[in-house]
């Protein structure tokens, strides 16, 4: 096989195995299915009620959307999942998201951070009264579908 046509495959073949990977190349598309409420987003958080997302935001040069759910882990252990989203609160959709989960353990104390790699999302509200849709996410242990619900002002900072 001629050199340029192998370098050619090469990468074509880098440019499909990063489709995957956590950042730009995660796809963000519409939501088409059933619709998407609160109730949907919450999850059981014992011994306190169930756990619901909150959001923040920025505009300016680094215009994004962060939503996050912390979750007990543990008698003094808290987890943590934050999506990060690229793009102007007010977009129609973002540009492109980051996904991490850190679990904070008090006693000992200690703290994890892991990445997730982010391989879908998709969209149902996307502001500015209302942020909601599915990630589907990997965390290196399995795929996850992580339904994302928040219905409230929340602070953006210039």
């Amino acid at each position: 096989m001629p050199l340029p046509l192998r370098l050619g495959l090469l990468v074509a073949t880098l440019a499909v195995a990063g489709c995957d990977s956590v950042g730009d190349d995660a796809l963000i598309t519409r939501y088409s299915g059933p619709e998407i409420t609160e109730a949907d987003a919450t999850v059981p958080n014992p011994p306190f009620g169930p756990a619901g997302w909150q959001a923040s935001g920025a505009t300016g040069t680094a215009p994004h959307v962060s939503l996050s759910r912390t979750t007990l882990c543990g008698d003094e252990c808290s987890r943590t999942l934050t999506l990060r989203f690229a793009g102007s609160p007010r977009d129609e959709l973002p540009s492109s998201v980051e996904g991490r989960v850190v679990v904070q353990q008090y006693n000992p104390e200690g703290r994890t951070e892991t990445d997730l790699s982010v391989r879908r999302v998709e969209v149902q509200d996307w502001g500015p009264e209302v942020y909601s849709g599915v990630a589907v996410v990997d965390a290196g242990i399995g795929v996850d579908r992580v339904v994302f619900w928040v219905g409230e002002p929340f602070p953006v900072t210039e």
